[in-house]
């Protein structure tokens, strides 16, 4: 039971921190990868816990299948990501991202024949075992090519990345990195090579690694800019689970008190978002206060370099006047 609801809060967190990153800039391309990376993983533990809720042979299979379907999706949002965060190698147009999911449609194709998973063994109570099928190897070259070029991506622009940029990247590349590698290990590489299904119980859990390691780089570090969106995502969690409590009270003494609750989590909810408002106001006028003070330090340091200079070039068409007898 606690499994369910525990993978049930990971999909919300998932789903909530996707979607408040594209609301904070749906143009930005960053944001736009970085959401279809953690909505594709969310759609994902969805679809990894619905196919293991069914005992009957069609619904398990295609949910099954759905998994091999859905989880080339994720490979194709993080070499996106990877491409363009904290900035594009390239300009990345719609012809790129075009010839980047061909592979995933042809994987595809592959699965939906029955050729990637051929069936399925129920295990009431239990995991869901699959039978691999011919085209699996292709759907491992695809998905394991795409994370491991992410990781070099992300790996190389950690090398050459300097101060705030390199510390926000620290903790990305992390997250990511764990998610990637354990996530292929206890979901493909373990049930293909072993014939073992427990260990993907585990898997959707590893998302955790991306949430918190992101969670800290926005909160410390202002990473995709969205400390009000953070802000907003934990007062909007908070209120979802108070208002989803006052439907299961067990009397009217608890009714009023989660409604009592309920309405102070909403007015310190506001005051701790105009607060988190106000402190970035604050640091982008002490920002932009720091760029003019530094353009005015170059302005003296530029015209005491002239001045000297021309104070220069009087004393040396001076001295000859002044040695003359």
């Amino acid at each position: 039971m606690y499994y369910k609801y525990l993978l049930i809060l990971v999909f919300i967190l998932n789903v909530l921190l996707g979607i408040f990153v594209l609301l904070r800039d749906h143009k930005n391309q960053i944001n736009v990868s970085f959401s279809l990376f953690v909505l594709s993983v969310a759609g994902w533990l969805s679809i990894n816990f619905l196919s293991n809720q069914f005992t009957d042979y069609p619904r398990a299979f295609i949910f099954n299948k759905l998994i091999f379907l859905e989880s080339p999706y994720i490979s194709f949002a993080l070499i996106y990501f990877s491409l363009v965060f904290p900035y594009s190698s390239f300009d990345i147009k719609i012809k790129h991202l075009i010839l980047l999911i061909i592979p995933v449609f042809i994987s595809n194709i592959f699965t939906m024949l029955n050729l990637t998973i051929t069936g399925v063994n129920v295990v009431p109570g239990g995991v869901t075992e699959v039978t691999f099928g011919p085209a699996v190897a292709i759907w491992g070259f695809q998905f394991v090519a795409y994370i491991l070029v992410s990781l070099f991506l992300l790996g190389k622009k950690y090398t050459i990345t300097k101060g705030h940029q390199h510390t926000q990247m620290q903790y990305v590349f992390l997250g990511i990195a764990l998610l990637a590698i354990l996530g292929t290990v206890t979901n493909f590489a373990i049930p293909l090579l072993y014939n073992n299904f427990d260990a993907s119980n585990y898997g959707p859990f590893l998302s955790l690694f991306v949430l918190g390691f992101t969670a800290y780089a926005i909160l410390k570090h202002n990473l995709l800019h969205i400390k009000v969106i953070a802000t907003e995502a934990v007062v909007v969690l908070l209120l979802i689970i108070l208002f989803t409590k006052l439907f299961i009270y067990q009397s009217t003494g608890e009714l009023i008190l989660d409604t009592i609750i309920m309405g102070l989590v909403s007015i310190f909810g506001a005051l701790l978002i105009k607060s988190v408002l106000e402190e970035i106001k604050q640091k982008e006028n002490l920002a932009s206060l720091n760029i003019k003070l530094q353009e005015m330090d170059d302005q003296k340091d530029e015209f005491i370099s002239m001045a000297s200079h021309e104070l220069r070039k009087i004393l040396t068409l001076l001295f000859p006047l002044m040695s003359m007898p």
